[in-house]
Formats: structure tokens, sequence, C-alpha cells
């Protein structure tokens, strides 16, 4: 999923005023998490390269989640904007949803890459 995908797959399930450059910082800040608590953890970690996004980053952007877990970018733009908008409810229910689907996606990362420090198991 790119940043212009996710950003329209959430504006068009729900419709917002904020900008896109707002909703760029917003992944951006996702995009951190993902890297630093779930990628950087495990060994090969360095090989993917995030630094953030800004208004200055094409929209053609791959984001790091993929299939089928990508979904949490749209829960996440859901939750922010909810939450700009003082709408506890929603944005708990949203943030819910985008915790189920990365903790998901962690446990897939995890099976695929090992854990920084724990090493292989060698016989």
């Amino acid at each position: 999923m790119t940043l212009a995908e996710a950003i329209a797959q959430a504006d068009e399930t729900n419709k917002n005023p904020y900008t896109v450059k707002q909703k760029i910082i917003w992944l951006s800040r996702c995009e951190t998490l993902v890297k630093n608590y779930v990628i950087d953890a495990h060994e090969g970690g360095e090989t993917v390269t995030f630094s953030g996004y800004d208004e200055n980053t094409p929209l053609e952007t791959v984001l790091i989640m993929p299939q089928p877990y990508d979904e949490c970018y749209i829960h996440w733009l859901h939750a922010q904007v909810y939450y700009a908008n003082d709408e506890t409810d929603r944005y708990n229910r949203s943030m819910t949803m985008f915790n189920a689907i990365f903790d998901d996606f962690k446990g897939f990362y995890k099976k695929n890459h090992t854990p920084k420090g724990c090493g292989r198991f060698r016989f």
C-alpha cells in the first residue's frame, strides 16, 4: 500500500477536513512505530530504511507493512481523525482495530525474522 492509497481509502470511509500533509505526518508516526518497535528489534532491520515522511515525500511511497496487515494504516488514520475531533469512543474503536492487526503483524514478523540477541539454535 502506498501513502496515496492509505489516505484515499481512509478518506473514502471517513470523510474529514484534514489535509493530505497532516495525514502524511500521521502516517509517518505510524511508520516510526513499525520501524522502531518491530523491524529494528529483529536482525536485518538495518536494511529497511525509514527517516520519516513529510509533504515532500512522494505519494507513491510504499508503506512498510504488507498485505493483509496494511489495513492498520486505515485504522490509524481513522483514529487520528477521531482523536483530533475529540471523538473518544470512535478513537478507541479504531485503535482497538489498529492494535489487533498490528499485533498480528508483529507475530508474523517475529515468526519470519530472528529477534536481535536471540540467534538461531545450531545442532
